[in-house]
């Protein structure tokens, strides 16, 4: 990432380059207005008005045109964002025009025919914006994550921290560090005078209370990080137990091959499904069974080994074949470790062929001793009412035990992490009545950690990472 200027203005098609029925270019730096002036031949823009202009290609208007004839490109909504009222902090115009690409292209190139005027970088006007102060590193990272957005869940998500939810709770603990690293100074301060402004003994109880704190907050961004990922639900079961036809329904595509033969299905198939605004990834997988077939071996090895990788696993059980909860527990028991069995759902499929079931029946799978108690559905795959009734069952059984606030990422999680070390080395020396200079020290450690976050203290790798990635014109 080269170094900022603010000498430079830049310019980018802020929609996509496609034919449509009108395009934005934005353009944003010290040269904007006069550049949208001498294009337009219209002096005065009111700042946040818009005004139908004719975007003019002619020798006085434009550099380094040896032509005369004035040539009317396009009729044009034009809109001045006065500086520092803008997305950027810089003055930014935003030019309305036809989606023509050739349009587009040449109006593009007029306005970088201006001195000091070049087309902006991925994600450079986002970047601007940063360095102005007109939003923080989170905010920034929110606002690709808001475009980039594949369901409503994680749009809100990424809304909620570029209004600034995840930046105040990062604030909070930041002004609680700063102040308790400010009562540490002025221990320090006073030190020749023997006068002792706080104990060890209460300076341990604050720091132990930040810790909680710190804490409570690595949780809360930890369950956080996988609303911008996909929810990952695996179908499981013995084989013919219905799961190629659960995942074809659920999917509503006959992606999975589907036949009365055990064993049909040896690898992972994924298809991606929104269930009430949030993307599932549903995975079909191989039957579960002792087999001497070294493919099918394979594919039930990768089975068992998503089993942990996954979010949630809907365990499918041939009911007509078997109508029996203890029989189903069994097996469970043998494919699935404890941290997989919190995270299962028990689907009894094949109900159409017993005639009392017409319904789905919701109902739960428990051991002898009561303490483990499995959710389960009965439904047939082959009834459009049963697989909606599936989905309500997984919007209110799986997304209702999703965490999705905010939008958190992983960088969010280090810093943390080196936050809560800092914090519990002041811990120790303050148990340990170590000096008061070396708390002060990792205090300040502490507070440069969590900064990051934001963007207190950055980095240009840092910011060259972020902003590439986001697309030109933003």
């Amino acid at each position: 990432m080269s170094n900022f200027s603010d000498k430079e203005t830049i310019v980018a098609l802020a929609t996509a380059r496609a034919t449509s029925g009108v395009a934005i270019i934005r353009i944003s730096g010290k040269q904007s207005l006069h550049i949208v002036q001498k294009l337009t031949k219209k002096k005065h823009f009111k700042p946040r008005f818009a005004y139908l202009c004719k975007i003019h290609q002619y020798a006085n208007a434009t550099p380094f045109i040896n032509s005369d004839e004035e040539i009317v490109l396009d009729e044009v909504l034009v809109i001045y964002f006065q500086a520092p009222k803008s997305m950027t902090g810089e003055d930014i115009i935003e030019i309305q025009c036809h989606g023509s690409i050739p349009i587009i292209d040449h109006i593009i190139h007029l306005i970088t025919l201006f001195p000091q005027t070049r087309l902006a970088r991925a994600g450079e006007f986002s970047e601007r914006a940063f360095i102005n102060q007109k939003l923080d590193l989170v905010q920034a990272e929110s606002l690709m994550s808001f475009i980039a957005a594949k369901s409503i869940k994680q749009a809100k998500a990424a809304y909620s921290n570029l209004s600034g939810l995840y930046s105040k709770e990062i604030s909070i603990v930041s002004e609680k560090l700063t102040d308790l690293r400010v009562l540490v100074e002025s221990s320090l301060d006073f030190s020749s005078e023997d006068i002792e402004l706080i104990e060890y003994v209460e300076l341990s109880k604050l720091l132990i209370s930040l810790k909680y704190d710190i804490q409570n907050l690595y949780l809360k961004t930890k369950d956080n990080i996988s609303i911008n990922q996909d929810i990952k639900i695996l179908i499981l079961g013995l084989p013919n137990a219905g799961k190629s036809s659960l995942f074809n329904s659920v999917s509503g595509d006959d992606f999975a091959i589907v036949t009365p033969n055990e064993g049909t299905t040896r690898d992972l198939l994924y298809k991606t499904q929104n269930i009430d605004g949030c993307n599932f990834e549903l995975i079909d997988t191989a039957g579960l069974r002792s087999s001497y077939d070294d493919i099918e071996k394979e594919g039930i090895k990768r089975a068992l080994e998503m089993s942990a990788n996954s979010d949630f696993i809907l365990w499918v059980h041939n009911w007509h074949a078997t109508p029996n909860k203890n029989d189903i527990y069994k097996d469970l028991i043998k494919y699935l470790d404890s941290d997989s069995l919190d995270k299962t759902i028990v689907v009894a499929s094949q109900i159409d062929k017993i005639e009392v079931l017409s319904e789905p029946v919701e109902t739960f799978i428990e051991n002898d001793n009561g303490n483990l108690k499995i959710p389960m559905i009965m439904i047939s795959s082959k009834r459009e009412k049963d697989i909606n009734c599936l989905k309500n069952y997984i919007s209110n059984n799986i997304l209702n035990r999703t965490s999705g606030t905010f939008s958190a990422h992983p960088r969010y999680l280090d810093s943390l992490s080196k936050t809560l070390s800092y914090i519990e080395d002041a811990i120790y020396k303050a148990d340990n009545d170590i000096l008061m200079e070396l708390i002060a020290e990792d205090l300040i450690k502490a507070r440069e950690s969590i900064g990051a976050i934001v963007g207190e203290l950055h980095n240009e790798e840092l910011l060259g990472s972020i902003f590439s990635s986001f697309c030109i014109g933003k």
